[in-house]
Order: structure tokens, then sequence, then C-alpha cells
């Protein structure tokens, strides 16, 4: 299971390019019809269907966007949680709302782009988890801005409040 899941977030499946992705594809509906091209290995079919799970929506077949691939999940987040801990977002309310809005959209995006397409959310529900999500984010995140400008900024209270708080925003 943690082999699966390495594979799935494997972020050098993000440069495989659509050539590649037919190729592999091709090489496990040769396997699956009993035709393999003489010399394949179990390395080249293990290899094909890694680069077809990481790239290839389950339900609908369709070529995920790079950007929303579990692959790619850990270097976009790198950068979102960076800028949320700069000391420059935690100051300024409309930098707080915007990195919250991005990481909250970012998110929301790669949970769409990787849902359960078999069993289908109405648009309405999808919104109203987003705007949700959102607004809790931004909430907290502001809420947590308000209270450290009240903390004295000495101590140890300060540095443990701003250490906590990205975490639950």
């Amino acid at each position: 299971r943690t082999q699966h899941f390495y594979e799935m977030t494997d972020m050098f499946t993000l440069q495989t390019t659509e050539a590649e992705l037919h190729r592999c594809r091709d090489l496990l509906k040769a396997f699956e019809a009993g035709t393999l091209p003489a010399g394949t290995t179990d390395a080249d079919l293990w290899h094909a269907r890694k680069i077809k799970e990481s790239m290839v929506h389950p339900d609908t077949g369709e070529v995920v966007f790079a950007p929303l691939r579990f692959s790619a999940f850990t270097p976009v987040n790198l950068g979102i949680v960076a800028l949320m801990l700069q000391p420059g977002t935690v100051a300024s309310p409309v930098r707080t709302i915007f990195i919250h809005w991005l990481n909250q959209t970012y998110n929301a995006s790669m949970n769409y782009a990787n849902r359960n397409a078999s069993n289908p959310v109405s648009n309405q529900l999808l919104a109203e988890a987003y705007c949700g999500a959102v607004g809790t984010s931004v909430s907290i995140a502001l809420g947590a801005t308000f209270i450290l400008k009240r903390l004295p900024s000495t101590g140890v209270l300060p540095l443990v409040v701003r250490t906590v708080l990205p975490w639950f925003a």
C-alpha cells in the first residue's frame, strides 16, 4: 500500500508526455488482450501501470490536468504553505485572505479532479462546500491575525501561536 501511494505521488510522473502515456496505455491493452510485444518485461508493465494510474482518472478515463494530479500536490502546497507562513502575509489582511482563498481553491480543485465520478455530487453542494471551506479558512486566519496583533511581540506565547495557528486555518 505504501509503495502504491509513493508511485501515485512520484513527482517524476509530471514529466511524462502524452506520447509516453499513449504508449503505456497501448502496452496495457496488449497485456489484457494477451498480445504483448516480444521482449516486454514485468518491469515494463508495472511502469506502464504506474504512468497510467498517476495520470488518468480511474472513473472517467480522462487525463487529469498536471497541477491537479496527486504527484503535483506536494510541490504546489510547498509554495502555498511557504506563502502562508511569511510574516508579510500574517501582517496583511488582504494577503491573508488571498493566500487562504488560493489554498482552498487549489484543494477544492484537486479534490474535484480526483473525485469519485461514479457517485455524482450536485454543483450546488460543491459550491456550498467550497464557500464553507474558504469562509472557515479565511475566518480562522483573520482571527489569528487579530489575536497575534494583540499579543506581546516577545516571549513564548506569541511564538507558539504563530507556529500552531497556520495548521488550523
